[in-house]
């Protein structure tokens, strides 16, 4: 009993001098998360990695990827707004869910709208080979970044004799 108390204790100890190194790390950093602006530089980074393009063409395709980004992470920011603004209201009324929804929409449709734009001016820079390349990469950074996704591994629960219905 003795030993158990002093395996846990320690292991206990090590985690909590683990959790303040990384702590401290994140600090050093200036943030525990990663700002916009480094995110959206390793995403071009990796897309210009995974897409075969020469430096020149490269240079072409940048400010239409980072306008594209910006437009994006503006869109992204005001529905965080809207979002925030809802939790934080005392009572909410039927017709601030219709804005809301509304507001949604409107930030789907401008996203399409944007990535219409991106793409029309890609398709001009790039053929059409390099251009099935670049949007391949560049929706599999988020892959790259957060992992695969996690399945649920876990028991299944029982289905009962073949040709029963499992929930009744």
């Amino acid at each position: 009993m003795k030993k158990a108390f002093m395996l846990i204790a320690a292991l206990m100890l090590c985690s909590i001098a683990g959790f303040s190194q990384q702590e401290e790390s994140f600090r050093a950093k200036g943030t525990p998360k990663a700002s916009a602006e480094d995110l959206m530089k390793e995403k071009w980074n990796f897309i210009v990695s995974k897409t075969p393009l020469n430096e020149e063409i490269a240079n072409k395709v940048y400010p239409y990827f980072k306008t594209y980004e910006q437009q994006l992470l503006d869109s992204q920011k005001r529905k965080q707004d809207l979002q925030k603004e809802l939790r934080t209201k005392e009572s909410i009324k039927e017709e601030d869910y219709k804005a809301a929804n509304d507001q949604t929409l409107q930030f789907e449709l401008d996203k399409a709208s944007a990535f219409d734009k991106y793409y029309k001016e890609l398709d001009k820079l790039l053929t059409d080979k390099e251009l099935y390349n670049y949007l391949r990469s560049e929706r599999s950074f988020k892959r790259e970044l957060f992992g695969p996704r996690h399945r649920r591994n876990g028991p299944q629960p029982p289905m009962g004799e073949p040709g029963m219905h499992p929930c009744k």
